[in-house]
């Protein structure tokens, strides 16, 4: 009688059955093994699962949520900036599809280079920066030609 008492009281462990008895050392094996490919996907060496301090594990496990979840918000950048893009060229093509909107009606031209997200003038050319120059020095002086001539013609 008293075998069966031992026997009810801490079974072996049995897969088939489902049940694990947590005094059992089984128990916390089958946790272990399972947990470690888990944790060797987040960069932790089996070595230091079985060796190293316990803590090691959980520190492991924050600094893989902090990594995905700077993953994220990047991935949620790259969308974002995508979708810029798009609603940018969207705006260049909507008035073709105006009701409102001439026969000679085209789109506008697609951007020649992307967002300065930065303020950084720096990509822009010195050619390009020259010819910007040219243009507002030529605007300037045809302002100041028609004021000229509006002065002189007045008289």
């Amino acid at each position: 009688m008293e075998e069966e008492l031992v026997s009810t009281l801490f079974p072996e462990f049995t897969e088939s059955e489902g049940y694990i008895n947590p005094r059992s050392p089984f128990a916390y094996t089958r946790y272990f093994r399972e947990s470690l490919p888990y944790l060797m996907a987040m960069g932790m060496s089996p070595d230091e699962f079985w060796d190293g301090d316990p803590d090691l594990a959980l520190a492991y496990r924050q600094m893989w949520e902090l990594k995905q979840e700077s993953e994220f918000q990047l991935r949620n950048e790259y969308a974002w900036i995508h979708n810029m893009y798009t609603y940018a060229t969207m705006l260049k093509v909507a008035p073709m599809f105006s009701s409102f909107a001439d026969k000679n009606t085209h789109p506008g031209e697609y951007m020649d280079k992307p967002f300065d997200f930065f303020g950084d003038e720096s990509t822009e050319s010195e050619e390009e920066s020259m010819e910007r120059q040219r243009r507002t020095a030529q605007a300037k002086m045809q302002q100041w030609v028609t004021n000229f001539d509006q002065k002189f013609s007045d008289k």
